[in-house]
């Protein structure tokens, strides 16, 4: 386990919503969250209906399947108490129906940006990329566009890119360890 244990989930539910996100999506997850621990409990922090919360773990797997999951390499410590600063935050809900607009346009090739996002609220992938503001431990994220940016697009990132290593789900997920915040 490394000195930093703090993992990008992808998962899904069954509810209509997360349905329809992988329809438009195309794609097998609809959810994007942060795993970690926290004075030894695996938590999971997200943005979802309601706003940025803290949920331990067992109880958030009981109403989510975990689809993938990887652990960042570079030390993200900073960025998860960033975004633990975002707790209790709004949801964008115009935003995530701006996503529409967004996943048109790149199916007729062009680069729509989300006319609904809120610069005070968030979805799920957009939270994430609060993690790194600037966009300089995770270099795959430099250049998004965080109102436009989807759960498959992190996902394929981290497929694809040098500062994630993927967890072996197959074995049952190892919670993360303490990450030292708190």
């Amino acid at each position: 386990m490394s000195r930093h244990a703090i993992t990008l989930i992808f998962s899904t539910a069954s509810g209509i919503i997360s349905w329809l996100i992988r329809k438009l999506q195309g794609a097998d997850i609809s959810h994007c969250a942060i795993g970690t621990s926290m004075h030894g409990v695996p938590v999971v922090i997200e943005d979802t209906v309601g706003g940025v919360r803290i949920y331990p773990r067992a109880r958030w797997e009981k109403s989510h399947k975990l689809v993938r999951e990887f652990e960042f390499i570079p030390n993200m410590e900073d960025g998860l108490r960033h975004s633990i600063g975002h707790v209790g935050d709004a949801y964008d809900y115009a935003g995530l129906f701006g996503y529409v607009w967004v996943l048109l346009g790149r199916w007729l090739r062009k680069k729509w940006k989300n006319p609904f996002a809120r610069a005070n609220s968030a979805v799920c992938s957009e939270f994430i990329l609060e993690m790194d503001p600037e966009r300089k431990l995770v270099p795959e994220w430099e250049g998004l566009d965080p109102s436009s940016v989807t759960p498959r697009d992190l996902d394929q990132l981290c497929r694809l890119g040098r500062s994630f290593r993927p967890r072996n789900l197959d074995q049952g997920v190892v919670p993360p360890g303490d990450s030292q915040v708190g």
